[in-house]
């Protein structure tokens, strides 16, 4: 390798020498910056004009736009290569909608399980809310247990809660509603 070939930089130690502290007796260290240059733009601004450039902008109608353009696009781009195979009556054009169809599957049912999700988040929600009038009540111990009866039913199947469930059974039988209620 000649000096032609070789790499046109400048070695990192000769960087450093060039900075100057702006404080004597101070160094600044490897890669930092000046304390200006890390302040937002909006700080700078000293005229009180805000700047055009700064507004806030929107992002989610750019993105609904380019996704509802992208699906057209999309949607009529396949809907003309699988027409076109259908019709030519090619095993690959029936592997396509195969394709289509667990994709579709596949899209029902993720938004019936995130439904179901929402549904236990509601009901969580109301139980929460019959703890809290519970705890009103002075510490009924007929509310206290209705609330404890519908946190079993929100959180059964799940084995990792027997432990807590069987030490709640042990303990309930001498506690009133308050004590029940955070128990």
């Amino acid at each position: 390798m000649n000096d032609r070939d070789a790499p046109r930089s400048r070695p990192l130690d000769e960087l450093e020498r060039d900075v100057e502290p702006e404080l004597p007796g101070v160094a600044l260290a490897a890669h930092t910056l000046d304390i200006e240059a890390t302040r937002p733009a909006e700080e700078a601004d000293v005229t009180g004009v805000p700047d055009p450039a700064l507004r806030k902008r929107r992002p989610w109608v750019r993105w609904l736009i380019g996704t509802g353009l992208s699906l057209a696009v999309t949607g009529a781009t396949a809907w003309a290569l699988v027409t076109a195979a259908l019709a030519d009556g090619a095993w690959p054009a029936w592997l396509i909608v195969g394709g289509i169809a667990a994709l579709v599957l596949g899209v029902v049912v993720a938004a019936v399980r995130e439904w179901l999700a929402l549904e236990s988040l509601d009901d969580l929600r109301a139980a929460r809310l019959a703890a809290a009038r519970a705890e009103e009540t002075g510490g009924d111990p007929k509310a206290a247990e209705k609330v404890v009866a519908r946190l079993r039913r929100l959180y059964r199947g799940r084995p990792d809660l027997e432990w807590a469930w069987a030490r709640v059974d042990e303990r309930k039988a001498g506690l009133d509603g308050d004590a029940l209620l955070h128990l």
